[in-house]
């Protein structure tokens, strides 16, 4: 082979070890973003914290996503693709309706109090998303369109066809708003009850003594809600 062929060759080969510093240097921007950003809030960090905290160059944050903007919105999207991989194949996900759509109801709710306040969404990721949802930013309408407009229209489903009214009538959007409204509260005020149970940790058994609860209300809320109709 000619020396100029031998150096085109060379010249197209990708640098060995190159792709992998990238991919971690954008990794630890995305770990340290949403550690900050989750604390205290995206006006509160600026670029060279976030760069400094991340172990890498100021420049690093323009380069792979343009702005600090534009990295929180690359933190939000995380949470989202978690919360989709922990909450897919739920009944009534745009399946048809089942038999029985209390039951399913329960099942739904559980399962977001599960991943809400278990282990499959980080303390970091939950408070991103808590955050958004008591004080929404240009980034709630991919929360909501992506997590909480679907949830809510699925649970909304269920109770129209467990009481017999309008999915879309104020009461069963106050209802179902009611009913999914347990779960999430259990997450927003978890700090308060562990405090006065005088526990550090949800533990399994009480995380089932909660859902226990929360299943009987959506009984009793569902079964007045029946009998009003």
């Amino acid at each position: 082979m000619k020396g100029t062929e031998a150096q085109t060759v060379k010249n197209r080969r990708p640098a060995v070890g190159k792709e992998k510093p990238m991919k971690n240097t954008k990794a630890k921007l995305l770990k340290t973003a949403a550690r900050l950003f989750a604390s205290r809030g995206t006006e509160g960090v600026s670029t060279r914290e976030l760069a400094g905290q991340a172990g890498v160059n100021l420049c690093a944050i323009s380069y792979y996503f343009g702005s600090k903007q534009k990295l929180y919105e690359a933190v939000i999207d995380e949470v989202i693709d978690t919360v989709r991989q922990n909450l897919l194949s739920v009944p009534g996900n745009g399946a048809p309706a089942a038999d029985n759509p209390r039951e399913n109801v329960k099942t739904v709710i559980g399962r977001f109090f599960d991943f809400l306040c278990g282990d499959k969404i980080s303390d970091v990721q939950a408070r991103l998303m808590i955050n958004e949802i008591i004080s929404p930013s240009s980034v709630y309408d991919k929360i909501y369109q992506n997590i909480l407009e679907p949830a809510h229209r699925q649970i909304s489903r269920l109770a129209a066809q467990e009481t017999g009214a309008d999915e879309n009538s104020p009461q069963v959007l106050i209802l179902t708003h009611t009913l999914f409204g347990q779960a999430v509260m259990f997450r927003i005020h978890k700090e308060a009850l562990l405090r006065r149970m005088k526990i550090k940790q949800y533990t399994p058994e009480l995380l089932n003594e909660i859902k226990k609860h929360i299943e009987e209300n959506c009984d009793a809320i569902l079964e007045q809600a029946r009998r009003q109709k």
